[in-house]
């Protein structure tokens, strides 16, 4: 098994700018300091200015998705974020 990855947050506070995902099947890893904060994985829409929101985590962990190719970018929102980390890492056999 492989992977490829993007960092979509690095000891971020706030919400990160839009990075390009091959897609397929992946991950979304995401590790913060400060919760509750609501942390949502977005998808930039086809208009170039709408973003669809594709998961939404509110605690450390690892979530299973499967995603078109596409810019993606963690929105940040409420509480006192510090610290939070989230990757995006494509898995293939």
């Amino acid at each position: 098994m492989a992977s490829v990855g993007v960092s979509l947050l690095s000891n971020g506070n706030a919400t990160g700018n839009y990075v390009n995902f091959s897609g397929g099947r992946a991950v979304l890893v995401v590790i913060a300091t400060a919760y509750p904060t609501t942390l949502k994985l977005q998808m930039l829409g086809k208009d170039g200015l709408t973003a669809i929101v594709v998961a939404t985590v509110t605690t450390n962990g690892i979530t299973g998705l499967d995603l078109p190719p596409g810019s993606y970018r963690m929105s940040v929102t409420g509480g006192s974020p510090s610290g939070i980390y989230a990757d995006l890492a494509s898995i293939y056999t």
